[in-house]
């Protein structure tokens, strides 16, 4: 049906949705890693609560939607970062260890 909101794809061990309000605390927490920025060139490091705030605004606002987090046990600990139509290539980023 056009114009509703993307269902979830449900995987073995994840859910790929779209980002919403709530998503925040657990983006930052993730995002911000050096070794996450160095491989996006688009994520701002430090990475902040108000980076979040406006990234999730900006995703939860998408239509279509293109960018999607990646979550585990109800937590968002990745993403993927828009589809890009014209080279076909997704980009997805996941949690490292604290010690990365």
């Amino acid at each position: 049906m056009s114009g509703s909101p993307p269902r979830a794809l449900r995987l073995a061990r994840s859910i790929l949705r779209p980002w919403r309000v709530g998503d925040e605390d657990s983006l930052v927490r993730h995002a911000n890693n050096r070794r996450v920025w160095r491989n996006l060139s688009r994520l701002p490091h430090p990475y902040t609560t108000a980076d979040a705030h406006a990234w999730i605004a900006r995703a939860s606002a998408q239509s279509p939607v293109t960018d999607f987090a990646v979550t585990v046990d109800g937590e968002a600990v990745g993403g993927q970062v828009g589809a890009e139509s014209d080279s076909g290539i997704t980009r997805f980023w996941f949690r490292l260890p604290a010690s990365a």
